[in-house]
């Protein structure tokens, strides 16, 4: 039995990287996960994510260019530039109080815990004695 082709397949990869160079960040993950074909184009024209690496605000450019000197690729560094502004909001969070009140997981708002080090969740503590 001949194997059934996919109708995205049969596009050439420009064809599909000029498709993709049209969407929004949200989207652009998206069409990434519709086949094998179009996340390799994802990958392979890496300049796709570097539009949305300089749209973030200028207090990451010092981090993005960190990590492009590094040799990370625009979306590693879109990745990880992101996940460390979110890391900082929730330490920010933390540390000023925002959660003090909450007395059970329940009560968390979402997107208020994320990875962090021994050092920061010593801070948090400390923080937290010293406002009871």
């Amino acid at each position: 039995m001949a194997e059934k082709k996919n109708t995205l397949d049969v596009l050439p990869s420009e064809m599909v990287y000029k498709i993709l160079a049209y969407l929004d960040l949200k989207h652009l993950y998206v069409a990434a996960r519709v086949c094998k074909t179009w996340n390799s184009v994802a990958k392979e024209y890496d300049i796709l994510w570097k539009k949305f690496c300089l749209a973030l605000p200028d207090a990451c450019k010092e981090r993005i260019n960190n990590y492009r000197d590094s040799g990370y690729s625009w979306k590693e560094t879109l990745e990880r530039t992101k996940m460390d502004s979110a890391r900082e909001r929730v330490q920010q969070n933390w540390l000023n109080g925002r959660y003090s009140q909450i007395r059970s997981f329940k009560e968390l708002p979402q997107n208020s815990m994320c990875p962090l080090d021994k050092n920061t969740w010593g801070e948090i503590l400390e923080a937290e004695e010293r406002r009871n």
